[in-house]
């Protein structure tokens, strides 16, 4: 048994919030609570693929220097019980600031960020700008993002 297995919640336990490293955790309660929030409106368990991230280990996944993961204010999440969409709007429903939707490995990142930021493929970015109007300047489809890059 590992220092950081037991639950913190339902169909949650602390180490799977940990730094595959390491086994270190750092993670913020706001983010627990919100995860807990998602599983709830879910009505199943989520998967954290990614969790608290010690700057190696975000290193070698190629993460951004300034990535929330190593604040222990991010997580990526899947969930083989549900689809993406739905995990996306569960995700916004929850309460987290920011929402990318990763089709390529059906996840998505969550964060505790300042900013407001829903990012997804651009077909569903209309029919969330409807659900959410409160959050429709936040909601962007990845391609507007790449064209506000160039």
């Amino acid at each position: 048994m590992s220092v950081n297995d037991f639950p913190i919640g339902l169909f949650l336990n602390l180490k799977d919030f940990e730094s595959p490293d390491t086994h270190e955790v750092k993670i913020d309660r706001d983010l627990v609570d919100k995860v807990r929030r998602l599983q709830d409106i879910l009505g199943v368990g989520v998967t954290i693929e990614s969790g608290y991230r010690t700057p190696e280990h975000n290193e070698s996944l190629g993460g951004d220097k300034k990535s929330l993961h190593l604040q222990g204010r991010a997580v990526d999440i899947s969930c083989d019980k549900v689809n993406l969409l739905l995990l996306t709007v569960a995700a916004v429903l929850a309460g987290f600031s920011t929402v990318i939707a990763y089709e390529n490995n059906n996840s998505i990142h969550v964060d505790l960020d300042r900013d407001d930021r829903i990012v997804v493929p651009r077909k569903w970015s209309v029919t969330l700008k409807l659900a959410f109007p409160d959050k429709a300047n936040f909601i962007y489809g990845y391609e507007e993002l790449l064209l506000d890059l160039c």
